[in-house]
């Protein structure tokens, strides 16, 4: 099958497990490694590599968490895991040196998933929905801080959040009216104001840096995949994915750059099944 760019072929993988979030990826090397809250509760990594396919990894509050994980892999090796746990505070664990820490508890009151978007190995910027309905922020070092929302609107579900090949750090959400607006903050620290990108979706949008550009992906209301692009300084226009048609899946994708373009993506499918697939 050929996508709607007229690219090449795709294949689906189905890795066993079943979710009760949608999940996230992370890319080391040749290596893809899964991470989702499983049917207790707990966050689970599933590692495409050798040795255990799977490692229970429990949570930060009560051996749970709420909703899709964030994680980001660093070049040495290092994986860090964003959550929010049962008591709808924000954690982090981080795997280096071959092992998992232990969790640190980042504060705040989030009434959904977090996503987090690397500057560095060490500078990142996680947010997340706060408990008035405003997107909330913060790093490594600073407290949280309101973004707003767009027309001090509503939004729905989780925000995600990418830097680009310059530097720059992009917000999606959804909100009320079920568009996606974007909001953005250029390498000196400058916020952009909030932007509408349209459409009607129907589940919270994922944004992911492959080569020069940026990739939007949201669920319409027929769940079925399309997206838009982040090039030369502007978006270009809504495209659907042949590859996903009507009732394919469920929630948000998880999705991380592979080579020559190419974003390998995870989802939670209709009968609650991750799955794995290749968009070009």
């Amino acid at each position: 099958m050929r996508d709607s760019m007229g690219c090449c072929r795709w294949a689906v993988t189905i890795l066993g497990a079943t979710e009760a979030a949608s999940p996230a990826v992370v890319r080391d090397g040749d290596t893809l490694t899964t991470f989702f809250r499983g049917p207790g509760g707990a966050l689970v990594q599933h590692d495409g590599g050798g040795g255990p396919r799977t490692k229970d990894l429990g949570g930060p509050a009560h051996g749970r968490i709420l909703g899709q994980p964030a994680a980001h892999a660093s070049a040495d090796g290092r994986i860090d895991v964003f959550v929010r746990g049962a008591d709808s505070r924000a954690y982090r664990r981080v795997f280096a040196h071959g092992r998992w820490g232990g969790w640190q508890d980042l504060g705040g009151r989030l009434t959904d998933a977090p996503s987090v978007a690397f500057t560095d190995g060490t500078h990142w910027t996680l947010t997340a929905r706060g408990a008035d309905g405003r997107i909330t922020q913060r790093g490594p070092s600073s407290g949280w801080s309101s973004l707003g929302t767009p027309g001090d609107r509503p939004t729905y579900g989780r925000p995600s959040a990418v830097v680009d090949a310059r530097g720059r750090v992009h917000v999606a959400v959804r909100t009320s009216a079920d568009e996606v607006w974007t909001r953005s903050r250029d390498a000196s620290g400058q916020w952009s104001e909030w932007s509408s990108l349209g459409g009607t979706v129907g589940g919270s949008p994922t944004l992911v840096a492959a080569g020069d550009a940026v990739v939007l992906y949201a669920r319409a209301g027929d769940y079925t995949l399309w997206q838009r692009r982040y090039e030369t300084g502007g978006w270009q226009g809504w495209t659907k994915r042949q590859e996903f048609p009507g009732a394919a899946f469920d929630g948000a994708l998880g999705a991380v750059a592979g080579a020559d373009g190419a974003v390998d993506a995870v989802y939670r499918g209709v009968d609650g099944s991750v799955h794995r697939t290749q968009l070009k």
